[in-house]
């Protein structure tokens, strides 16, 4: 996928696009199962191998005052619940999203409520749901962003009027989508 933010709009975490080769990568609690692959424009997207749990730790703490969404792009091989927990080493929150079997998938976390009650902002993302052994859990444009637009996540179902399945709130005529 391809994001749609000029790179000033948004805080990278890690991005084919948005990140700077030089710039420092996150770190993995599972070394031996991450990489960093090519994809096809020349960047590097994550890559997960025998997907179980990664815990993602940031090269530098995303503390945004204006940008409370996390943004990020997943891939599975076969459907899955990902569940994307962030941390500073004591609040946490998370949402869990389904993924569908070869396609990407946009997940949009609200960090608002997070970022509230944290001392210092986003520390470690931590991904899990898969079932290893053979699983592989792709991951591109992570990175935090504003919006004052409804985005639909899907985290519970199908849904337009479940308000759970929403970034903000249930758009409305005077709600950008």
């Amino acid at each position: 996928p391809v994001p749609t933010l000029l790179p000033a709009k948004v805080d990278d975490i890690y991005s084919s696009v948005y990140t700077e080769s030089s710039a420092p990568k996150p770190t993995f609690s599972d070394t031996g199962n991450a990489e960093f692959i090519a994809d096809a424009n020349g960047g590097d997207i994550l890559r997960f191998n025998n997907f179980d749990t990664q815990v993602i730790t940031l090269p530098t703490v995303a503390n945004p005052a204006d940008n409370k969404l996390l943004h990020l792009n997943a891939y599975a091989g076969s459907p899955m619940d990902l569940n994307v927990e962030v941390s500073d080493g004591t609040a946490t929150y998370s949402g869990t999203y389904p993924l569908g079997a070869h396609g990407w998938t946009t997940i949009v976390l609200d960090l608002t409520s997070f970022l509230s009650a944290s001392t210092t902002g986003v520390k470690t993302i931590t991904l899990s749901g898969g079932n290893g052994k053979g699983r592989k859990l792709y991951i591109d444009h992570m990175y935090v962003f504003n919006s004052n637009k409804s985005i639909w996540n899907g985290a519970i179902d199908g849904d337009w009027l479940n308000p759970n399945n929403w970034n903000r709130v249930v758009p409305d005529k005077t709600i950008d989508v």
